[in-house]
């Protein structure tokens, strides 16, 4: 019974309407979620408008960046459809971490950093709509006649 109560306190599901800001770029994130239901749109802002960058589905997993990164959240997250999802609270990952071998801790964080640094350095042209990297001339170049 008691692992049930600290699983409670670790795991909590919440159901959210369609279009519910889940959170937003730059806040303080203290969960990761899981999909249960529904459809999760991640995004950011470009010169005021919404781009997405992922669709997510039932069986993903979204903002466990900012688990890793000081709590900052990279993105903005909206249900797209009406969601069920499951909150999963940073201590947990956390108590994960501090049993997880080095060597896989390192690449974790290793890779939460590289996905960070190309996160923050995607725009989307204004010519194109397309995604680019940040400061890309080549990006911006008009294509080949």
């Amino acid at each position: 019974m008691p692992n049930e109560k600290a699983d409670a306190e670790i795991l909590s599901r919440s159901v959210l309407p369609a279009g519910r800001i889940i959170f937003h770029a730059h806040e303080s994130g203290l969960n990761a979620y899981l999909i249960n239901k529904g459809t999760v749109e991640i995004y950011k802002q470009e010169n005021g408008a919404d781009v997405t960058i992922a669709l997510l589905h039932a069986g993903e997993v979204f903002g466990e960046m900012a688990l890793f990164n000081d709590g900052r959240r990279s993105a903005n997250a909206r249900a797209q459809t009406a969601c069920e999802l499951t909150a999963i609270q940073s201590n947990h990952i956390e108590r994960l971490m501090a049993r997880a071998e080095p060597g896989l801790k390192a690449i974790i964080r290793v890779l939460i950093h590289r996905m960070t640094e190309i996160t923050d350095r995607i725009e989307v042209c204004p010519q194109t709509g397309k995604f680019r990297i940040k400061g890309d001339p080549e990006a911006t170049a008009a294509p080949p006649s």
